[in-house]
């Protein structure tokens, strides 16, 4: 996780759902599966997702992806 304390917003990276190892018999869309999350750090609430991996059938574990916070 990472936080902009600035911004009041913490990022969180997900990784795959359960069964990790091969994904083709999960149910639903796994929104929120393998994204990156912006939550509000005051409320708790979803300001933006983003899902770098669909359905990831094949546990391309993206999980360990590295957030970088640029201060202009």
């Amino acid at each position: 996780m990472a936080v902009d304390r600035k911004r009041g917003i913490v990022y969180v990276p997900t990784g795959s759902p359960a069964p990790d190892f091969y994904g083709g018999d999960r149910l639903g869309t796994t929104l929120f599966a393998n994204t990156l999350l912006a939550l509000d750090v005051a409320n708790g609430k979803r300001i933006w997702h983003y899902q770098l991996v669909h359905q990831d059938i094949l546990d391309s574990c993206w999980m360990a992806i590295k957030i970088v916070l640029w201060k202009f």
